[in-house]
């Protein structure tokens, strides 16, 4: 079935065509390395709002079609066989009859409907000669009009109005949702993104740090002790330190908000 009714950029077209990839695994590696359109395509199908959404948007688009269904064409087929007899009597009639008809309902809130009935009567005697057959047939045409209640257009198609209505309104949320699932995520990748580069420069500033404070100990000397030089350079170590453990929590927590996004089973890494 198509769905004309969903006009979404490309990039979220692509995003909702991601939704049918199943794939998922036992168990995570320690490490996640995914491109952002990976993080985003593991997120669009592990969020269970965009296949609700997603659902959601389908049955309106069905009652949508549902609702048009009222202007299709009705066909109906009827037939009835009879034998009419009486005891004693020496004759009997078998009566056979198909009925054929087509029904449209029309704008207005009327119907028009064509049948044709075809059939014989069959007049049955022990004696042959007195056995007969007429065939029968007849076409008719009907139309029905109401001129007060329930008549005109808006009336009649009140309930396409309605579907239609519903189907909009699902399809904006189908649209928000996606567009907050992504902007989430790219949200989520690039603020890790800076995190991690955070991390490696404050390693880097630990590592200065430190082969400073090594510098300044092989300098010391009984003639120059460098007591304060010594100190300022191990507080800087421990200052760095300090700043790399908080880069490596943030990292940690970012990335475990990722993978809640990202991850439909397993443990964060």
């Amino acid at each position: 079935m198509r769905r004309d009714w969903l006009k979404l950029p490309l990039p979220i077209i692509i995003l909702v065509q991601l939704l049918a990839i199943d794939g998922q695994c036992e168990s995570l590696p320690q490490e996640l390395n995914l491109s952002r359109m990976d993080a985003i395509k593991m997120a669009m199908t592990s969020n269970i709002e965009v296949h609700n959404e997603s659902l959601s948007s389908f049955m309106a688009e069905l009652d949508s079609i549902r609702s048009r269904s009222i202007y299709n064409p009705l066909l109906t087929l009827s037939a009835n066989s009879g034998i009419n007899a009486s005891p004693g009597e020496p004759f009997r009639t078998r009566n056979t009859q198909t009925t054929i008809g087509l029904s449209q309902n029309l704008p207005t809130g009327g119907s028009v409907s064509v049948s044709t009935q075809t059939g014989y009567t069959t007049a049955e005697s022990e004696d042959p000669e007195l056995t007969s057959r007429d065939w029968q047939t007849s076409l008719g045409l009907n139309l029905s009009q109401p001129l007060l209640r329930n008549a005109g257009r808006e009336t009649n198609e009140f309930s396409i109005f309605a579907a239609d209505s519903n189907l909009q309104d699902a399809v904006e949320r189908f649209r928000s949702i996606i567009i907050d699932t992504v902007h989430a995520v790219v949200t989520s990748y690039n603020r890790l993104y800076t995190l991690r580069r955070i991390l490696e420069t404050r390693k880097a500033a630990l590592a200065s740090a430190e082969m400073l404070l090594e510098g300044v100990r092989q300098k010391v000397t009984p003639e120059t002790p460098l007591a304060m030089e010594v100190a300022d350079a191990d507080f800087a170590v421990v200052q760095r330190r300090k700043e790399l453990v908080e880069a490596e929590r943030n990292v940690r927590t970012m990335r475990q908000a990722s993978v809640i996004l990202s991850v439909r089973k397993g443990k964060p890494p």
